[in-house]
């Protein structure tokens, strides 16, 4: 239990609290991290622009509302959780040790995904593809972590010294046209039987701002030779989370001054960069584009560029919170920038972080 002492009328007090696992170290600088209110917020508006922007792929309109709810809000959400979660209750189940996800599953939930989160659907494909047999058949299970699979419960072929699913094979091949016709084109089925060489991070060194992000690049090198974006196919780690978090897709955000190492692993190989969180402070938001004129009905991005103190300007649209001064003329992203035109007239459109602010006005015509 948690001792809030003694609430007045109409008082509230506010909990945070936190579920996961991590190494010991990176718990401590996470609990640090977001015993501040501020922190919070800022993630779980990193997490709202997410899913706005994974929800806004596609939407449908018609005359029953909850269709509507299924397709544009219920259906992707549950296909962007079965992407990560396989078809299981929780992230224990995925654990080494546990029956790892299946592949003809994953390849079905790899399909789902496509539309709102392409990179973590292709990247789920190529590690489903690397666990297939010469013989084009697969593994029936694995853990995505490790990539160590096993043929599970499978019993058909035995006969000829091999267990497999009749069927796991089909479901990637479904998997793979997809897409190549969505995403991907035909760099989805090129491979050869190079193995990884290197693993090399850039940029290298840069230095940002608390509260910027920073999006690194893996590029594996091969034994032929040849070298691609392994981005979204490595792990990665920082060495201090307390000074700067990275995601999985590579994309760093500072938290507090000092240094850390940012780290992509992939089959036994790592590479790095230093990345360092300096003192610049925002001074300026500078939001465009400037004074813009729309007509109703139409969606128009907008941009917030943070001017810091030493002289750096960054890209903060998404760490900005958003709001719009007449949303009977506009409506605004909170966390995307994505302003909507619905009636005629004038708005301010403003971008806020921390307490700088900076904006526009946008004009919305008939024609």
């Amino acid at each position: 239990l948690i001792p809030l002492g003694d609430l007045n009328a109409d008082e509230s007090k506010r909990v945070i609290t936190m579920l996961g696992q991590a190494g010991r170290d990176e718990v401590r600088a996470l609990a640090d991290r977001y015993v501040d209110p501020a922190e919070t917020d800022k993630a779980f508006r990193r997490l709202a622009g997410f899913w706005e922007e994974n929800l806004s792929v596609f939407q449908c309109s018609t005359p029953d509302p909850a269709f509507d709810s299924m397709v544009n809000v219920h259906n992707p959400r549950q296909c962007h959780t079965t992407l990560n979660w396989s078809r299981y209750l929780s992230l224990y189940q995925l654990g080494i040790g546990t029956r790892g996800i299946g592949f003809r599953d994953s390849s079905q939930d790899a399909m789902g995904a496509l539309a709102g989160a392409p990179g973590e659907a292709l990247a789920l494909i190529r590690k489903l593809l690397g666990i297939q047999l010469p013989d084009g058949s697969a593994m029936h299970q694995f853990y995505p972590s490790t990539m160590a699979a096993d043929h599970g419960d499978a019993q058909e072929e035995a006969e000829k010294g091999k267990l497999i699913y009749g069927d796991d094979h089909l479901w990637i091949v479904l998997a793979v046209t997809a897409a190549s016709g969505s995403i991907a084109g035909s760099t989805v089925l090129t491979g050869t039987s190079a193995t990884l060489s290197s693993i090399a991070v850039t940029p290298a060194n840069p230095s940002v701002p608390a509260g910027v992000n920073q999006q690194f690049t893996a590029r594996g090198t091969f034994s032929d030779g040849s070298t691609f974006d392994i981005t979204a196919l490595v792990a990665w780690s920082s060495s201090n989370p307390s000074v700067a978090s990275v995601n999985s897709a590579g994309l760093a955000t500072g938290v507090a001054r000092g240094e850390v190492i940012i780290a992509a692993a992939a089959g036994g190989l790592s590479g790095s960069t230093n990345l360092t969180v300096n003192s610049a402070v925002l001074t300026s938001i500078t939001v465009t584009p400037i004074t813009p004129l729309t007509r109703v009905g139409f969606r128009l991005q907008m941009k917030a560029t943070g001017n810091y103190s030493d002289g750096t300007s960054y890209d903060i649209t998404t760490l900005s919170v958003w709001t719009s001064s007449n949303t009977g003329v506009a409506t605004v992203g909170s966390t995307t920038g994505v302003v909507s035109s619905v009636g005629l007239g004038t708005a301010t459109i403003t971008a806020t972080s921390g307490n700088v602010s900076g904006n526009t006005i946008l004009t919305v015509t008939s024609g």
